[in-house]
């Protein structure tokens, strides 16, 4: 394969210096490289910055703590589980404001900026996952407070049937419950019926006992 060579004479040379191959891809999609240029692409460590929040309940605005590029270079996920900017969150500033739903108190959104990297686009795999975890913690409740209903409907009603039948037993007592049991006393009944007195007991009024 014969190789061309060109070549073009210029009266002047103007080198750019371009911090980072992320900045370059975004001249170049913006068609802001000169053909008649030199462009020197610096090569840096990116710098990673992470933050995580403990929300409120109720909360839906973060405030970033770091400085970023653009919301394009920031990752962010809710109890790990990474979101779509737009369809899960908006980026205003430096706020991130959730979209459609409010975090519970605990829940957990950590953000990520780096240099150069946009977010990766989950699509409707990141909503599905948040509508199902928040559609399994509110089914959770909801079991957890049934089962609080049930259990204490259950003790009601071991307890009122508990009072009847006590109230049902008193009820088959005389009214008058004072000769209904003397204790320590030797004047007893036999099982066949037959009352066998003390020989020390001596009939002493109308209506008492008496041996044969």
């Amino acid at each position: 394969m014969a190789l061309t060579s060109t070549s073009k004479q210029i009266s002047s040379l103007k080198i750019n210096k371009v911090p980072s191959a992320a900045v370059y891809a975004k001249m170049v999609a913006q068609n802001l490289i000169n053909d008649d240029e030199l462009y020197i692409v610096q090569e840096t460590e990116h710098v990673i910055n992470r933050f995580t929040f403990t929300a409120t309940a109720g909360q839906s605005t973060f405030t970033i703590p770091f400085d970023f590029e653009d919301s394009s270079a920031l990752t962010v996920y809710y109890n790990g589980i990474m979101m779509k900017e737009t369809d899960n969150y908006t980026v205003s500033g430096k706020d991130i404001a959730l979209v459609g739903f409010t975090a519970e108190a605990g829940d957990y959104l950590t953000v990520m900026g780096i240099e150069g990297a946009a977010a990766i686009d989950f699509g409707q795999e990141a909503t599905d996952a948040i509508a199902q975890m928040n559609t399994a913690k509110s089914e959770t409740i909801t079991a957890i407070n049934n089962i609080k209903s049930q259990a204490s409907t259950e003790i009601n009603t071991v307890k009122s049937n508990a009072i009847t039948e006590i109230n049902n037993l008193v009820a088959t007592l005389p009214s008058d419950t004072t000769s209904l049991m003397f204790l320590n006393k030797t004047n007893t009944m036999t099982a066949n019926g037959k009352i066998t007195m003390d020989s020390t007991y001596t009939p002493s009024a109308n209506g008492d006992v008496a041996t044969k």
